[in-house]
């Protein structure tokens, strides 16, 4: 599947957007795309905290595992996880961009690694990357939302 990109500019300065972004026990409650989320692990957001998210995508729901693989507050993270025989890497970059505000860069890489998922890569990318598109976008403007309300 191709590389899903997305933007966001938001009126509010990195630190700001940083907690926001990171804040797992509301996040459910701030993303409408996110049905709930379950914290495994304990202790600050970083390397290594690991989520269990449960999102409703085309009707069905699905609950993935994921991974902090790499953490720069307030700039930004990555995390890692696997769905339907394929590794995917999420990262989200927080840039300020002029007096308070944040540019917020989104970007997903998958990887097949079964062969189903490797056959069936270039339709799974017709029919889903849209759809997963619209989703990104829709988390990105809830984020917006969350971040330029008041604290």
């Amino acid at each position: 599947m191709r590389p899903i990109h997305a933007t966001q500019r938001i009126e509010a300065p990195p630190e700001r957007v940083w907690a926001v972004a990171t804040d797992l026990e509301h996040a459910a409650e701030r993303v409408s795309g996110i049905d709930r989320i379950e914290v495994v692990t304990d202790g600050p957001f970083g390397v290594g905290t690991v989520w269990r998210e449960t999102r409703t995508m085309m009707n069905h729901q699905s609950t993935e595992e994921l991974t902090v693989t790499r953490c720069g507050p307030p700039t930004g993270y990555t995390v890692e996880g696997e769905s339907c025989g394929c590794a995917f890497a999420s990262t989200l970059r927080f840039t300020p961009a002029g007096e308070g505000a944040t540019d917020v860069g989104f970007e997903m890489l998958w990887r097949a690694k079964t062969i189903f998922a490797k056959l069936a890569s270039p339709i799974a990318g017709l029919l889903v990357g849209g759809g997963m598109r619209k989703a990104v976008e829709s988390d990105l403007s809830d984020l917006k939302r969350a971040c330029e309300s008041p604290a």
